[in-house]
């Protein structure tokens, strides 16, 4: 039977335009980057070399948590959103084999997805000398082991890693906003920790700790030699043999742990918040309904006056919905802090401390802040758009006598109050900084001026675009995909005209 489930989830994943959209936006970006040859390599390094292909696998595999989140998180819930239950208790089919099945073909199908990238640089760096984009002397000749020890060393690995994190997340909670936040909160607290633990003397445990190894790796090939980057793959030893096995022993162990926990009963049985118990207890012992026939008549309205009252009321509910949300505190939370502290420890030139004037504080927020502003932004966006689909209540929302532009208005009203309020967190920033510093010219104007009428606009800008990829798509996982890979390819090709 596990065979029957793996072969059904590779062939169900194959149909689905999402594998493939994920599969395009990684190989497009691949051959841009190749042709270009825009990878983290000095001008006496190969634009291909060993060492940055291994480091732009790394790079690409910490950005893929959310693709490992879409694909590893949606097959179990599947089988809930469809209610089919009744169908597996009935079936000769045990909960290992249901299980394996569903997460190894998914994991294949992930493994396949991420293979865009590679294959992407392969065809980009066999155009980039031709292309005349590059000096043709940045790139070196081709050799397939350069993309195949990374790959299974770092690249899949950390595949795996997130990959199975984020399915027993759904197991275990049931929801596939768990692994939607998940992806979020994860890359942020990488983010975090990174940022955190660059200045620790402490090498060894960085080494360690990093479930990337992007630390790892960059220790280990600090001192090496444009000879020794163009000619040499990162061998796996010492701390990046020590650091491998124990994020892939912490995966084992989270899969085990899921593998061996899992129970059909537990898992597809309905839960019912206390909340929602009280209710329908307090409900049943209500009188018997009112009879139809003492409702009073009501009078219809319908006016554009009512409909501009309902839209702002509408935006107020959803602005009030997200700013509510643990997981968006949780996100803001992270970006003040980064914020703060890239304010904070200022701009040193030779070790000596600058002043924090305003023309920083409003470099700063470019630095970190600004990587949570777009994730914010591009992941509420589709929880806005989508809210309605999420909680079961777009067939009554289709069936009420309201205009589309009035529903769609509210909706982005409540992200542009959620931009507008990510504008003024610079200002408060940047205020309290230059405060705790002693430093109190505080140049309002230029707060003002760059947030209000340059800033603001920008975050509008983003805002329509997810906006309008959500609608378009219809799926809330590939809406983000496809908003961050419009996003990127925006910035790569502004910093290459």
């Amino acid at each position: 039977m596990f065979r029957h489930i793996f072969n059904f989830e590779i062939k169900y994943r194959i149909k689905r335009p999402a594998t493939w959209a994920y599969f395009a936006i990684l190989f497009v970006f691949g051959v841009l980057v190749g042709i270009y040859g825009d990878t983290p390599s000095s001008e006496k390094v190969y634009a291909n070399s060993p060492y940055a292909i291994g480091y732009m696998l790394i790079i690409i595999s910490i950005f893929g948590t959310l693709i490992a989140s879409a694909v590893m998180g949606v097959p179990i819930y599947r089988d809930i959103e469809h209610q089919v239950k009744d169908y597996f208790f009935t079936y000769p089919i045990s909960e290992k084999q249901y299980l394996l099945g569903r997460y190894f073909g998914s994991l294949t199908i992930l493994l396949l997805i991420s293979t865009g990238f590679q294959l992407g640089l392969m065809i980009g760096f066999a155009l980039g000398p031709s292309a005349g984009l590059e000096q043709p002397e940045r790139f070196g000749p081709f050799n397939l082991w350069f993309y195949i020890q990374p790959t299974l060393a770092y690249y899949w690995t950390n595949f795996l890693l997130t990959g199975t994190i984020f399915f027993a997340l759904v197991v275990f909670t049931r929801k596939i906003f768990a692994a939607y936040v998940g992806s979020v909160l994860f890359f942020v607290a990488y983010l975090l920790g990174n940022a955190l633990t660059q200045d620790l003397e402490q090498r060894e445990l960085v080494n360690m700790l990093d479930p990337f190894a992007l630390n790892t790796y960059e220790n280990v090939t600090r001192y090496w030699t444009p000879v020794e980057q163009n000619e040499q793959v990162v061998s796996i030893t010492g701390y990046l043999l020590w650091n491998r096995l124990l994020w892939l022993g912490i995966a084992l162990v989270i899969f085990l742990v899921t593998v061996f926990r899992f129970e059909f009963s537990k898992f597809f049985e309905e839960r019912t918040s206390r909340k929602k118990a009280k209710k329908e207890e307090t409900e049943a012992l209500r009188p018997s309904a009112i009879s139809l026939a003492s409702i009073g008549k009501v009078q219809k309205m319908f006016s554009n006056s009512l409909y501009f009252k309902q839209m702002w009321s509408l935006a107020t509910l959803e602005f009030k919905n997200i700013i509510r949300d643990r997981y968006f505190l949780a996100m803001l939370l992270g970006g003040v802090l980064f914020l703060f502290l890239d304010g904070w420890f200022g701009n040193p030139v030779y070790g000596t401390p600058s002043l924090p004037t305003t023309y920083y504080m409003l470099e700063a927020k470019d630095f970190n802040y600004i990587l949570f502003v777009f994730i914010i932004l591009i992941f509420y966006t589709g929880e806005v758009v989508h809210r309605d689909r999420s909680v079961q209540y777009n067939g009554i929302a289709d069936a009420l006598p309201v205009p589309n532009w009035m529903v769609y208005g509210s909706k982005f009203l409540a992200l542009a109050g959620i931009s507008f309020l990510l504008v003024n967190i610079v200002i408060l920033c940047g205020v309290f900084n230059q405060t705790l510093a002693g430093y109190f010219n505080f140049e309002f104007d230029k707060y003002f001026t760059d947030l209000y009428l340059i800033e603001f606009p920008e975050y509008l800008q983003l805002t329509m675009l997810a906006f309008f990829v959500h609608i378009m798509v219809n799926q809330k996982f590939l809406g983000h995909v496809v908003t961050i890979g419009i996003w990127l390819a925006m910035f790569g090709f502004r910093d290459l005209a």
